[in-house]
């Protein structure tokens, strides 16, 4: 876009030139405030498969609804593969890989960890294995935690490239498109802990800017602002640990301006995400907020110059009549045990929305709990596919098969429900019924 702000005057009228200049610095000034040099914005809602949509050779990002995690995938225009994150324990198995190889995507070009925590390296170990990565970027955190180590070993054991960027370097470039890495490696962000260490991306592609944060907060934000050479308005932000108090501060979301925020977040998670102040401050500057936990996986589709946000889900949760029901299902289930009128109620809403997945998993739970299995069986199994990190899906579905007698099947759901392991959990109680169904199997 080029704006010409100008008045006519007589070549010889130093008044007027003076003027002339004066007025276009106020109007510029005024324009980019409101960050109009950057990619106009449509939105979409897909009905059909998402997936299907990503079939040109228009930039894409997807940002992965992996529950209360992190994940986001680039396809460049020349067809170059990015992973930003891999989400939690499970998420690299039972979302992301699914998903590419729908899209018969085999490689990974370059995969970068914002910052070792598990709910942004859980599913790299299986991706590092089952795909042939050419590079992973991190952090370059020092960390005891045993996984990341299992990680970073993988990387030696397959020779796969490895490489710790600095701030305000170029990682990778292609015509009109490179990705920076803004903020890296900060000895005085290490000290703080490991959300403020988080890298920090910025893609940049014609007119169209987004910004990667990891789980950033106020420290690095402000490290950032303060020391970064580049212009770091974007018109997509994933924004800053899932939305938390901690982080988006005023002065960072004023920096940014973006049209579009992307929350990645897990429904009602233990941590309550986002905070309803930080979604205030996003809107006070106009922008829009997306959320998988309301959207489920959400698509950037861009040419650079214009750019879509597409998504399946409106709402998934949203809507004021689910939320009661849910909540009033909460204490049917589980405080007075009335599973029969749990079933009733949600019965009664299920075909304003049968692809909940909250609503499926708990009908097969109520279900499970009145002894009606093979209807539980079926709601379950869909809870699972709508939602594949369903942790309690597959808990329920497990006792299920246990009761029918198909120890082998109750293993399965088992052993996937380990791989989704999360903190606080007992997980010992499940290696135990693991053990016992293989030995009963065994007999």
């Amino acid at each position: 876009m080029v704006i010409f702000v100008g008045a006519q005057c007589s070549f010889f009228s130093k008044k007027f030139l003076i003027i002339k200049k004066i007025l276009f610095i106020f109007c510029f000034m005024i324009f980019s405030s409101f960050n109009l040099f950057a990619a106009d914005l449509k939105e979409e809602i897909n009905d059909n498969n998402l997936f299907d949509l990503i079939n040109d050779t228009s930039l894409y990002i997807l940002f992965f609804d992996v529950d209360q995690a992190d994940a986001a995938f680039i396809i460049t225009p020349e067809k170059k593969y990015f992973l930003i994150d891999a989400g939690n324990w499970g998420a690299g198995e039972f979302v992301i890989a699914p998903i590419l190889k729908k899209l018969n995507i085999n490689t990974i070009d370059k995969f970068f960890i914002s910052h070792p925590h598990g709910d942004h390296h859980g599913g790299a170990y299986y991706l590092l294995s089952n795909f042939n990565v050419k590079e992973l970027i991190d952090a370059g955190i020092i960390t005891t935690a045993e996984k990341y180590k299992e990680i970073l070993d993988l990387c030696i054991s397959k020779k796969i490239g490895y490489s710790v960027p600095l701030s305000n370097s170029v990682v990778y470039e292609e015509p009109d498109l490179e990705i920076i890495c803004l903020q890296n490696n900060e000895k005085y962000l290490h000290d703080l802990g490991l959300n403020e260490s988080s890298m920090i991306l910025m893609l940049k592609y014609k007119n169209f800017k987004a910004i990667f944060t990891g789980d950033v907060e106020t420290e690095g934000e402000h490290y950032l602002l303060n020391h970064t050479i580049h212009n770091i308005e974007a018109d997509i932000i994933k924004v800053p640990h899932h939305g938390s108090i901690t982080s988006s501060t005023d002065d960072f979301i004023n920096a940014v301006k973006p049209k579009v925020g992307v929350i990645s977040i897990g429904y009602r998670n233990y941590f309550n995400h986002p905070s309803a102040k930080t979604i205030k401050r996003y809107k006070e500057i106009g922008t829009k907020i997306y959320r998988t936990d309301y959207n489920g996986h959400i698509l950037i589709k861009t040419d650079g110059d214009s750019f879509s946000v597409i998504y399946q889900l409106k709402d998934r949760y949203k809507t004021k009549e689910i939320k009661n029901v849910l909540e009033e299902i909460s204490k049917l289930i589980w405080q007075e045990k009335k599973y029969g009128e749990a079933i009733k109620v949600l019965n009664s809403i299920y075909d304003s929305a049968p692809e909940n997945p909250e609503i499926n998993s708990r009908l097969g739970y109520a279900l499970y709990c009145d002894s009606q299995f093979t209807e539980a069986e079926k709601y379950l199994l869909k809870a699972i596919e709508l939602n594949p990190q369903d942790f309690y899906a597959r808990i329920n579905i497990s006792k299920i098969y246990e009761l029918n007698n198909l120890p082998e099947k109750a293993i399965k759901y088992l052993e996937e429900a380990v791989k989704l392991e999360r903190h606080g959990r007992k997980m010992e109680d499940l290696y135990k019924k693991i053990e016992e169904l293989k030995e009963r199997l065994s007999k």
